[in-house]
């Protein structure tokens, strides 16, 4: 029986760590019809790697829909937003798109 529970708990490990680690860098995350925030590190390389805390609108500039942001689904290690209509990624401290070249950024709010 002792064995049934130590290869449980082993398998419960293998399964979970790496998503619970997955978002390390980032915590205090909320998420609201018209807001989202986290602490978190910057993921693109243009605020510094450091913990930034930063709350923006709930609004995807790239197709232009409110309040389809959610927290870090690809589970990058700093955490990131994501659009659930057209898959488009932030930078949880700055806001700023990921895909290279882009110029487009989350609304911040105080």
């Amino acid at each position: 029986m002792r064995s049934k529970h130590v290869i449980l708990f082993v398998a419960c490990l293998i399964t979970f760590l790496p998503v619970s680690a997955a978002a390390n860098g980032a915590c205090n995350v909320q998420v609201t019809k018209d807001y989202v925030k986290a602490t978190a590190k910057c993921s693109d390389g243009t605020s510094g790697y450091y913990y930034h805390t930063a709350k923006f609108k709930n609004y995807c500039p790239h197709c232009h829909k409110y309040g389809t942001l959610t927290f870090n689904p690809k589970g990058t290690v700093e955490g990131e937003w994501t659009c659930k209509a057209c898959d488009a990624d932030y930078c949880a401290a700055d806001g700023k798109e990921k895909m290279s070249g882009s110029k487009y950024y989350l609304s911040k709010l105080s």
